[in-house]
């Protein structure tokens, strides 16, 4: 979920939202603070030897569209729109912004990946790999008051 707050800028000044992904894939995201939750319970339990994955999904699947409508309502900007950019330009604004060639092309190659859904095959969510904070719940966090009422005196 804190990926989606990359965008912010973008929003704020070009009133959109875009990527390579596709505006209609739905996939898993996860709160930071889920994953920190579930890193420390395990530490305090030490229920665990070596090294260990274990996958954690969020309670819900979105779209890249679902989760710029959130975005928007929550910044006063429910017509946000949601674009899909080619993908070559994708790399191309981030490497603009000072991200190096390598990692700009694996962030693009990660965002085409879950157009084609390659990075979740097999993947099921479970009881054990459901976190509790939807995506309202992280944006209305994230984004307080304040930040709303910001964004909308941009507009």
């Amino acid at each position: 979920m804190d990926y989606l707050l990359a965008a912010l800028p973008m929003i704020q000044t070009q009133k959109l939202n875009g990527s390579a992904v596709k505006a209609d894939v739905r996939f898993p995201v996860v709160a930071t603070l889920d994953v920190a939750r579930e890193a420390a319970d395990r530490l305090r339990r030490r229920d665990f030897s070596g090294r260990e994955v274990k996958l954690l999904l969020g309670p819900e699947d979105v779209t890249m569209a679902e989760a710029t409508k959130a975005i928007g309502a929550r910044l006063g900007m429910p017509d946000l729109p949601y674009v899909e950019f080619p993908p070559d330009g994708v790399k191309g604004a981030l490497v603009g912004a000072g991200m190096s060639e390598e990692v700009a092309g694996l962030l693009v190659d990660m965002q085409l990946a879950l157009n084609e859904h390659r990075n979740l095959e097999g993947v099921r969510r479970t009881a054990g790999s459901t976190t509790p904070t939807r995506l309202e719940d992280f944006l209305a966090t994230a984004l307080p008051a304040g930040a709303a009422m910001s964004a909308e005196e941009d507009r």
